[in-house]
Order: structure tokens, then sequence, then C-alpha cells
């Protein structure tokens, strides 16, 4: 059973790496961009790509689409240029914010070109707010949520005062097709933004564990090196006579035993040079007045 989960495992993780490595050529790589600017540059294709769909799909199926595919057109045009920039000349960071207000404009425009709250420009007002709080500057957040609630706000109110200001969808077809694409279409972003989020907080909480192992390991390594190190410091009170040191409870120790107890050191006692011609003379030839160890 084993056997057999281990190629499917490996095929997995392979898929996975092909996959990860498609995305980041397409947003970016995630060592050299921010998360903020693969953000832009995967919504801004993907606004490309679908708009562009959208005015095709006017042209072909919808009598008089001029509205319509105008307003696609614009989105479509500010999307892919965004992302041409952003991508190609490094420019997402300045861009984020010009592109936002863009959109927001042709959405609040479309408003009135699709029914306003029984067409699409609905769901295009929840992803633009989701979007901009991730992607916009941290002080920029909170002015764009106000802006877009504002102007959210203000267009239910002039659907509600002035309905004889919306433009109705020409055939039932032409809004059930437009509410569709529109609806998965925005679905697709925000599971993108959310799966998205999860993963760098997931790749971020790993590098947190990894960092909080590492620093553990050193400070036990650092606390063992520590307490193999015992500091002699102040004063030491020792005989001139026998050379005893007196502790801190005021009982006299031989220096090799206070030593051994405080440095975590064994001494080796030895017959120093100057000792041996001293004391032990009569013992050594001459060749042989040195220290002894």
């Amino acid at each position: 059973m084993s056997d057999a989960a281990e190629p499917s495992e490996g095929w997995l993780a392979a898929a996975g790496g092909r996959w990860a490595r498609t995305v980041a050529r397409i947003v970016g790589d995630p060592e050299s961009n921010p998360l903020e600017v693969r953000f832009l540059n995967g919504v801004s294709l993907i606004a490309f790509l679908a708009t562009a769909v959208m005015v095709t799909v006017n042209l072909l199926l919808i009598e008089q689409p001029w509205l319509d595919v105008t307003l696609a057109a614009l989105a479509s045009a500010c999307s892919g240029v965004t992302y041409w920039l952003s991508r190609h000349h490094g420019l997402g960071q300045r861009l984020a914010t010009p592109f936002y207000v863009v959109l927001l404009g042709l959405v609040s425009a479309s408003w009135f070109s699709n029914e306003g709250l029984v067409g699409s420009a609905t769901y295009v007002f929840f992803t633009l707010l989701v979007g901009g709080v991730v992607l916009l500057p941290h002080r920029g957040r909170l002015l764009w949520v106000g802006l877009s609630l504002a102007m959210a706000g203000a267009l239910i109110v002039v659907h509600r005062r002035w309905p004889e200001l919306l433009f109705h969808y020409q055939t039932p077809g032409h809004r059930f097709l437009d509410v569709s694409v529109y609806l998965v279409l925005c679905l697709a972003i925000v599971s993108a933004i959310v799966l998205t989020l999860h993963r760098e907080h997931e790749r971020e909480r790993q590098r947190s564990a990894d960092l909080y192992a590492r620093a553990s390991a050193e400070n036990r390594k650092l606390q063992e090196a520590l307490a193999k190190i015992h500091v002699l410091e102040g004063l030491l009170p020792i005989c001139a006579h026998c050379k005893s040191i007196q502790d801190s409870q005021g009982r006299w120790r031989e220096m090799e035993i206070y030593l051994a107890d405080r440095g975590a050191v064994r001494l080796s006692h030895g017959i120093c040079g100057q000792c041996n011609r001293e004391f032990y003379s009569e013992f050594l030839d001459d060749e042989d007045s040195g220290a002894l160890s």
C-alpha cells in the first residue's frame, strides 16, 4: 500500500512544482516580487482576458452593444497595460492605486449600462473591494474601503430613486450571459486571493517556525557553553603563605580545589625549572635541570 502511495505522492509533488514555476513565470517570482505586485499581475491579467472575451461575445451576440463594448474594451486596455508595465518594467507598486481607481470608475459606469443591482456590476464591486484591501498600500486601504462603500451607496440610491437612468439588458439571454460570466470571474479572483493569502500565511508560519527552531538550538548551545564557563570576578582572599583561598562561606580551601570547583577545570601538578633547581638539584644532572611536567 505504501509502495503505491509513494509514486502518487511524487507525481503530485512534481505537478505542484511545475504549477508553481508556471505561476511564477506569469505573475512574478515570489523571491523578487512582493505579494501585492504578484496579486496585481494576476488580477490584471485575468481582467484583461475576461474583458477581451466579453468584447468579442458582445460584438457577436448582442445587437447595438456599443456601450458594453466600449466599457469592456477600456477595462481590457487598462488591465493589459497595467500587467505589461508591472510585469516587464517593475512598476507594479506605483500602478496599483491608479489601476483600481480606473476600474472603480468603469464599474460605476457599467452599473448604469447593466441594470444596476440586478446586473453584473454588483459582483465586480465586491471583487474590487476585496482586491483593493489586499493590494493597495497600508495607508490607502481605509480610504479605498470608504470610497468604494460611498460609491456603492450612491449607486444604490440612484437605482432606487431614478431607475430611468439605468439601461436594461436587451434580452434575458444577454443578462444571463453577462451575469454568469462575471459571477464566475469574480468568484475565481476572490478564491485566488484567499488561497494565495492562505499559502503565504502557511509559508510565513513555516519560516517563523524554522527560525524559532534554529534560534532555540543556538540558545541551547550557548547555555551549554555558559554552563561550562565560570568566570572568577572580584577580589580573592588568598593566604600569603600556603596560597589557600577563602570562599564565600569563609572557609579556606586549597587553590587546586577552589579553582576546580569554580572553573570546571582539572589541575595537573608539575615542577617548574626554578623549583626543580632549588629543591631537587641533588637528584638531577646538569642537562636535566629544566621543568618537570
